[in-house]
């Protein structure tokens, strides 16, 4: 029997056609396998599978658009509880330490006069985000809402579960898959399989630039991987 190709896509597709998106998915690979030399053959659109769960994943967010989103993740306070803000700062310092920014640099583009670092401490979090805006290509706000997105996913427990369904049940029991998943959703695919791939049939051979760093579903695992991501613009493919 032949292989599935099992698409994941990542956060900010609520509201969207599924069929559409799935259709510019396999149109890209389409065009990417007729550039190879010689040319690859193109996909039969019947053997690949698409999860679509962005309004599932809107509703972690109420709807809220991104830009409101952000900001109020950058505003930090009262909305954001102390493991979001550990989790987040952390990223942020794995994203700093790739980009080789130093504590006094942080202090001295803020502007204030800071005191203490941890992630409690917000207005330290806020001076963290503001040195990396200023950093070539990067965007302070697309990493403090990606940031969330994996940290509600990881802890909200309701929509997990929903998302997860719906990516179990695109799997056919049996059938060898190749997944292939963008941003937000690596973290979705590699989690679920850690934690289901006994329950599954078959093999699944999961695609993505890190995915060898990735031994568990812990924070502090997910912690650099997603970090490089945001710093390279490499997603997970």
């Amino acid at each position: 029997m032949a292989r599935e190709l099992v698409f994941v896509h990542g956060r900010g597709q609520g509201l969207k056609d599924p069929a559409a998106l799935k259709r510019e998915w396999i149109d890209c690979l389409s065009a990417g396998l007729a550039k190879n030399d010689p040319p690859l053959p193109s996909i039969d659109d019947s053997l690949v599978r698409f999860p679509y769960y962005g309004d599932a994943l809107d509703q972690m967010t109420a709807g809220t658009p991104a830009d409101q989103a952000a900001e109020v993740i950058l505003k930090g306070e009262p909305q954001l509880d102390a493991g979001a803000k550990r989790f987040m700062l952390s990223v942020f310092d794995e994203i700093r330490t790739e980009l080789g920014v130093s504590d006094e640099e942080v202090v001295a583009a803020s502007g204030e006069q800071i005191t203490e670092k941890g992630p409690l401490n917000w207005p330290w979090v806020r001076a963290v985000l503001h040195k990396l805006d200023m950093m070539p290509q990067v965007s302070a706000a697309t990493i403090a809402i990606a940031t969330y997105d994996v940290y509600q996913y990881l802890t909200n427990s309701v929509i997990r579960r929903k998302i997860d369904t719906g990516m179990m049940t695109a799997m056919t029991a049996g059938v060898e898959s190749v997944v292939v998943s963008h941003s937000l959703g690596t973290v979705v695919a590699y989690t679920l399989l850690q934690r289901e791939g006994d329950h599954i049939t078959g093999t699944c051979r999961f695609l993505s630039r890190w995915v060898h760093r990735w031994r568990s579903t812990r924070f502090a695992t997910l912690r650099p991987v997603w970090a490089r991501w945001a710093v390279t613009g490499h997603r997970p493919v």
